[in-house]
């Protein structure tokens, strides 16, 4: 699939104009030399091309808590000029997706049995560059307690 492509029609090229300033287009496959080349009949070019910048994201710290607790989650800052939707991995099984318009992705933990997780968030921009990150989430068992009564005898 091409990220546009300049008409010819009945020996005519349609004329348009891939950049009329100094800035040209961002294009996801510019590798970032000389002029970008579009697909068309004749030669093409955007001659200021820009490369389109992938998503970002952060890395929060990793989780440990123990089982039964509340309240524990991972919040993901991820940042994209094109945001669009976004794939949750436990242990690189897909876990959840969906629509991403940019801003946080907060994933609750409270529900995971004791173990260890492999949490991963892959963020996509509708260009289809990607970005990822992963937290490790421990579960522990709650600590058992012991009672000890001591009494007198007569």
């Amino acid at each position: 699939m091409s990220n546009a492509y300049d008409y010819y029609y009945y020996g005519f090229s349609y004329k348009n104009n891939w950049n009329v300033s100094i800035v040209g287009n961002k294009w996801d496959d510019y590798v970032g030399s000389g002029p970008y080349r579009i697909p068309a009949y004749f030669l093409v070019y955007d001659y200021q091309p820009a490369a389109v910048d992938p998503p970002a994201i952060d890395h929060p710290a990793d989780i440990v808590y123990t089982f039964g607790s509340t309240g524990n989650h991972i919040a993901w800052s991820p940042s994209c000029a094109c945001p669009d939707s976004y794939l949750l991995y436990k242990n690189g099984s897909l876990w959840d997706s969906g629509a991403w318009e940019g801003g946080e992705i907060t994933v609750p933990v409270d529900a995971l049995p004791v173990g260890v997780y492999n949490v991963t968030l892959v963020v996509v921009g509708y260009c289809g560059l990607t970005a990822s990150d992963t937290v490790l989430v421990t579960v522990q068992e709650a600590p058992t307690t012991s009672t000890t009564t001591t009494g007198t005898t007569t």
